[in-house]
This record gives structure tokens, C-alpha cells and sequence, in this order.
């Protein structure tokens, strides 16, 4: 003879214990996963700002020899770079869709000898800019030098996995 089990329908889920334990879980997941995605996507920026600016330093000192100056407006340069926010344009700035942008001091800009170009994550300014490249040019204070820095607090940590 067969016996029928019937089921308790009361005791049925998770006990409020049980859910506490899986909100912590995915808290303390979260506090260790999104400061390491944060300083991935400012890599990611980085690395991709360093062959435009390679490419302009480039374009810059083949400019520099056949005139003795390097030009002021990134514009007139013979480079061709994807991605900028043309609906943004400052004059010898280039501004970029992901919140980046390259700048640099060169021809009237640099009598000090400081010419270089530089480019960074976040708005332009001195205040909003989270980390920064700056690529010397040949004929500066500092010839072909590549430095890395800025004002966010990882952006220690992205300069060092950079290799800068």
C-alpha cells in the first residue's frame, strides 16, 4: 500500500537569516569588483589615447623639420584619427566621444621649451582631468620623454600598470 506524503506548504523559501547572508555576499563583492573596473575603464582610455598622440608627436616633428617650428593647431597636422567629437571642437584641441581629449603646447605655445602634446580622461581642465599623458617633443627641455600623473586617486595605480 502506497503511502501519500503531503507537503507543508508553511515552511516553503528562504529564511530572512538566508537572505541577509546573500546581500552581504554580493555587497562585499561589489566594494572589491567596482574600484577595479573603474581603474580597468581609465586604463582602457589611456592605452587608447597613446597611439593617437604617438602618431600627432610624429606627424608634429616631421612638420618641425621642414619648418623649424612645431604647429600650433593639431588640425593642420597630416594625421587622420578616428572617434573625435567634432560637435565640441575647440581650436588645436581634439576632443573624443569617450571623454577623452589631446591638447598640447607647441609653436607660440612653448618658448620655454616645454612642447609637447598631452591627453587625458575626463573633462578638460586641471581640476576635472583624472589621469594625463604627456609625450615631449624631440626639440623640448625633456626630448622624447613620456610622463603620467594626475589628480584622481587611482590614477597612481593606472600610471603603474601602464608602465609609466
Amino acid at each position: 500500500m502506497l503511502k501519500q506524503v503531503q507537503h507543508d506548504n508553511k515552511h516553503k523559501g528562504f529564511t530572512l537569516i538566508e537572505l541577509l547572508v546573500v546581500v552581504l555576499i554580493i555587497g562585499i563583492l561589489s566594494a572589491v569588483a567596482l574600484p577595479q573596473y573603474e581603474i580597468a575603464v581609465m586604463k582602457s582610455k589611456m592605452n587608447s589615447l597613446l597611439p593617437v598622440m604617438r602618431a600627432i608627436k610624429d606627424a608634429n616633428e616631421v612638420y618641425y623639420m621642414a619648418n623649424g617650428v612645431y604647429v600650433d593647431d593639431l588640425n593642420q597636422l597630416d594625421v587622420s584619427i578616428d572617434g573625435l567629437d567634432t560637435a565640441n571642437k575647440v581650436a588645436g584641441r581634439l576632443d573624443f566621444s569617450n571623454n577623452t581629449w589631446i591638447d598640447q603646447y607647441a609653436g607660440s605655445d612653448c618658448p620655454t621649451g616645454n612642447c609637447m602634446v598631452f591627453g587625458g580622461v575626463g573633462i578638460f581642465s586641471q581640476s576635472n582631468t583624472k589621469c594625463y599623458i604627456s609625450i615631449y617633443y624631440d626639440h623640448s627641455v625633456r626630448p622624447g620623454e613620456v610622463v603620467c600623473g594626475g589628480g584622481h586617486p587611482k590614477c597612481a595605480r593606472v600610471c603603474k600598470s601602464l608602465g609609466f
